[in-house]
Parts: C-alpha cells; sequence; structure tokens
C-alpha cells in the first residue's frame, strides 16, 4: 500500500464532502434529505459494502480473526484510557468532560472506515473493519449511553438489534464457514455499498455548512483535543509497532538464551566418561547420560538409513517426534542447542517440527537422523524464518561456505562446517537424505524472506578435527572471514539445476512476518501469539487492569 493510494481516496472524499457543503448552502440539500440518507446509509449501504467485502476477499484463519479481534480490544482500551486523561490534561470542566470522553472513544467508523478501508485496502481489509465496528457497537450502546446520559440511564440491550451489529455478526460468521453466493447478489450488495462513499462524505458537508468555524476556532481546548487525539496517539501507536519486532526479538533471545544455559548446566551435571587408567588393557566405554536414549537414537539413526528413509516425503513437514523422551527418562523438551556464529544466534533445539516447537526455536525434523554425528547420518534441523519479531533464520543468506556450525546435545558439542548452499522445492527431498559414508548437518528454511514457495538449505559437514572454542572467539573468527559478496547459492527445481546469487545483507522484520502460519487449532495459536508478543501482553494486561480500575473510580465518583 502506497501513500499515493491513500492521499487518492482521501481526495475523493474531499471532493465528495465539498459537493454535499456546496449543495447545502444552495438549499438542495436539506436536514430531512441527510437525515434519510443516514438512514439509508446505516441499514442499507454499510451492511452491503461489508457483506459484499467479506464475500469477495480471501479466506481468513482463525488465528488472522482472533488476532484482528485482540486488536480491536487493545486499540479501544488504550482509547477509553485516553478518554480519561484528555480532561484533566486539556483543563477541561468536569461537566464537558464525558463529551470529549466520547469524542475521543468513538470516531466515524462505519460511515468513513468502511469506504476508505475498502478503497485503501481492498475486501481483504474488511474482515477487520467488520470486528472493529463490533467493538464499536458493543462500547457505543453501552459505555457511551452511560457517558452521554451521565451515568443515569441504564442501558437497553434491544439497542444492539440493529443493521451494523447484526451485518458485523453475520460478517463473521461468512469468513468462519466460508459460505459462497451467486455472483448476482455480490454485484447487487457491491452496487449499494459502492454508494456508500459519496453520500457519507455529503452528509460530512452538509454537517459543516450548518456548522460555526468562528465559535470552532475561538476554542482553544479544541486545537489542544486535535494535537492530542489525531496527532500524538497516531505516532504513539506507529512507535509502538515500530519497536515491536525489537522488543519480541529481544525477548525471544532472551528466552532462548535463559533455555540453552539450563540445558547447558543440565548437560554438565550428567554423568561423564570415567578418568583414563594407565592400563594395557582398552579403555572402558564412556559412562553416559540417558544410556538408554543414546542407545535408541543409534538404532533409530541404523534403522532409518538401512530403509531408506521411506517415510520421508517433504523436508519441512514432519511434525511428530519420532521417539518418546520422556520414555527414557528424558524430562524435558530441549534435545539440542544450535550455536551460529555468523548470526550470533543460539536456538534450542526441539525434537519434532511441530507448530508449537518451531515457535519457540528450532526443530529437529522426523525421518532425518538424530543429533549424534557419526557415517551415514544428516541431521536435518528446521526453523522459521523470522517468526512474530523473533529472528530465528531470517538471516541465513548471510551464512557462507566455510562457517562454523556448533551442536550441543547431552552427550558431547559436534562442530560442523559449511559446504554448500541450496535453494529447493518444498516436495524435493533428495538434498536433506543421508549422504552414505558422510557426517552431515542440515538446516532448512523457508525462502525467500515472508514467503513459503521454496527451502533454504545450509549443508554442513562435521568437522572431527576441530578444536573448541569460546563464542567470543567464534564471533571474531566471523567478523574476520566476512565476505560482502552475494553468495553462490545452488537452486534445484523441474528444470535442473543452477546457480544464484543471494545478497547477504541483514533484513528487516516485516509487519506480516509468520502470519503465513495458519496451521493448528485456535487456542494453541493464541498461547503462540501471545507467547511471542508476552511483553506486548503484558502491557495490554497491566493496561486493561488499570484502565478497569479508573472506570470504576469514576463511576462510583459519579
Amino acid at each position: 500500500m502506497s501513500a499515493g493510494v491513500v492521499a487518492t481516496q482521501m481526495a475523493i472524499m474531499f471532493l465528495f464532502l465539498f459537493i454535499g457543503y456546496g449543495l447545502t448552502k444552495r438549499g438542495h440539500f436539506s436536514a430531512d434529505t441527510s437525515r434519510d440518507l443516514s438512514f439509508i446509509i446505516a441499514n442499507i449501504c454499510c451492511p452491503s459494502m461489508l457483506l459484499a467485502g467479506i464475500f469477495t476477499a480471501p479466506a481468513m484463519t482463525g488465528r488472522e480473526l482472533l488476532e484482528g479481534g485482540i486488536a480491536t480490544v487493545v486499540i479501544y482500551g488504550i482509547l477509553i484510557l485516553l478518554g480519561l486523561l484528555v480532561g484533566p490534561l486539556l483543563g477541561i470542566p468536569k461537566a464537558e468532560r464525558k463529551f470529549y470522553q466520547l469524542m475521543t472513544i468513538f470516531s466515524n467508523v462505519g460511515f468513513i472506515g468502511y469506504p476508505v478501508v475498502n478503497a485503501v485496502i481492498g475486501p481483504e481489509g474488511m474482515a477487520f473493519a467488520a470486528l472493529f465496528n463490533l467493538g464499536f457497537n458493543l462500547l457505543i450502546f453501552t459505555y457511551g449511553i452511560v457517558l452521554l446520559r451521565q451515568g443515569q440511564a441504564s442501558v437497553n440491550w434491544k439497542t444492539f438489534l440493529n443493521a451494523g451489529t447484526l451485518s458485523g455478526v453475520l460478517a463473521i460468521v461468512l469468513l468462519l464457514t466460508k459460505l459462497t453466493v451467486p455472483t448476482p447478489v455480490v454485484s447487487c450488495l457491491s452496487y449499494m455499498g459502492n454508494a456508500m462513499t459519496f453520500f457519507a462524505s455529503a452528509i460530512i458537508g452538509h454537517s459543516l455548512a450548518g456548522t460555526s468555524f468562528k465559535k470552532v476556532l475561538e476554542n482553544k481546548k479544541t486545537y489542544g483535543f486535535i494535537v492530542l487525539r489525531y496527532l500524538l496517539v497516531p505516532i504513539l501507536l506507529g512507535l509502538a509497532l515500530l519497536i515491536q519486532p525489537t522488543a519480541a526479538q529481544w525477548w525471544t533471545s532472551t528466552r532462548n538464551a535463559k533455555t540453552a544455559a539450563q540445558f547447558a548446566a543440565r548437560a554438565e551435571a550428567q554423568p561423564t566418561a570415567p578418568a583414563a587408567e594407565e592400563t594395557t588393557a582398552e579403555p572402558p566405554e564412556p559412562e553416559r547420560a540417558y544410556p538408554e536414549l543414546y542407545a535408541a537414537m543409534q538404532d533409530y539413526n541404523a534403522e532409518i538409513y538401512a530403509g531408506g528413509q521411506s517415510g520421508l516425503t517433504d523436508p519441512f513437514a514432519y511434525e511428530e517426534a519420532p521417539l518418546d523422551l520422556a520414555a527414557y527418562g528424558y524430562d524435558d523438551d530441549v534435545l539440542a542447542v544450535l550455536w551460529i556464529p555468523r548470526l550470533n544466534l543460539e536456538l534450542p533445539v526441539y525434537l519434532g517440527a511441530s507448530r508449537e516447537n518451531l515457535a519457540k526455536g528450532a526443530a529437529l525434523l522426523g525421518q532425518t537422523s538424530m543429533p549424534l554425528g557419526g557415517e551415514n547420518t544428516n541431521t536435518v534441523i528446521a526453523a522459521h524464518r523470522g517468526y512474530y519479531g523473533a529472528e530465528m533464520l531470517r538471516n541465513v543468506q548471510q551464512i557462507q561456505v566455510g562457517d562454523k556450525i556448533q551442536l550441543t546435545t547431552p552427550w558431547e558439542t559436534l562442530i560442523y562446517r559449511v559446504s554448500e548452499l541450496k535453494i529447493i522445492d518444498p516436495s524435493d527431498i533428495n538434498a536433506v537424505l543421508i549422504q552414505p559414508g558422510r557426517d552431515l548437518l542440515t538446516l532448512s528454511t523457508c525462502h525467500p524472506y515472508t514467503r513459503n514457495s521454496q527451502r533454504y538449505l545450509v549443508i554442513a559437514e562435521h568437522d572431527t578435527a576441530a578444536a573448541d572454542t569460546t563464542k567470543e572467539e567464534d564471533l571474531q573468527e566471523s567478523a574476520a572471514t566476512w565476505d560482502e559478496t552475494p553468495r553462490q547459492v545452488t537452486v534445484e527445481d523441474a528444470s535442473g539445476s543452477s546457480i544464484a546469487e543471494v545478497a547477504p545483507q541483514a533484513l528487516t522484520p516485516l509487519p506480516g512476518e509468520g502470519s503465513a502460519e495458519s496451521e493448528g487449532s485456535a487456542i494453541s495459536n493464541t498461547m503462540i501469539w501471545l507467547e511471542n508478543n508476552a511483553l506486548w501482553a503484558g502491557l495490554v494486561v497491566i493496561a486493561a487492569a488499570v484502565g478497569i480500575m479508573v472506570i470504576w473510580k469514576k463511576h462510583r465518583e459519579d
């Protein structure tokens, strides 16, 4: 969406506004006409535009609807708190503060909101507009009535049975059921809805024609309100959106570092090999931690190699954990820790590429080798290309041939060196198969960024002669060997094999990062969203609690 599209649409609406203003001044637009048109807009045009947009919009996931609902609650919660602060901040007399609260919280969501959303975003935006309008109706007919009547009258719940509320509910139902209707019906709704843009703008022009601009301009409080409500608030919300990815990345990095530290502490506490004795006899087998699990993983590696990994059909699709760790006395869900110095990235590795595991870190794919190393193994680890601000493998294209990748397990630390970079189709499994005689680690993520049409692979070979180094030394090595030239990546598709150049520049997280992941239940999706946005979720809870207390106190005083 460009600023030009928004500017063009607003210019059109202002032209319609001036037409309404001119018609009123020349006596062709009366108060009765305005009232009748308002009725038609509210009860026919507005619901028609909404439903037409819903019928032509692409399918939405339960996660998107849920996040839209959460965003609606958050926005109105902020506006309610701001409405309580406007009066004291601007020095408005107590008798007038409730009207300023109304102006702060409620705006022209339907008359103006629907046409703007439909023109700027398109049909896909109408679902979110419907959610927001539902929130508007719920508040305006409850809290809004209380404010208007100074708390002297109770809410009449019959007021909810209006065209705006009913059409919003119907829109959500249609989105969830994905019901289709004949094309003539959609066209009819679209024609009726399109009339709304002109009529709504003309009515505003009619209202302005009867307004005394001199009185408005003489009210100094108006200037302060406009600056606060329509300038500062959008700026603050915009800043919140800008810093959210950074905050989410910090939160995730902190959590992953803590998880890795806990994993390392548990690994150090486990039994190690006994000290060597001066004897001619063969050295004893090392006393390993979780010996039954180690043996089961060895057997699994041998089994899938002997069977040719017959169960592997998609290198990014295997969610089920191939082994039950708890059955072997392993009481943790983290099987290893991945350290990529080039990205200064440490990720916990979970067993099984389930949605929950991939939301927390990296995941070991089923039907690929357990992280033990050795001949005839290829441990394939998948991770998102960024996930709701968390970096994950967003900058995988910075990795270059020769880079170190370290995998720490409860038994040992395995060091690999990158040998090849590949881009493959999601259904191409040849690149992630075990290669006889080789000891490999393969990282898999989506490609291109924010899309899911290909896979980007980083293939690394076990460096058995590598010495143990600290993270600081690894970072120094990465800085000294940095190559700014594009990466030479092998592209394999149906047409054959070719070489592509991939620029290694750092990627800025985009707002839609992670939104394409739609599998899983609504409950699990909610938990994942909250987990990756924990900071903001906490702030919302705090704001909501403060808001409820302030509102309760105000009404008790009234």
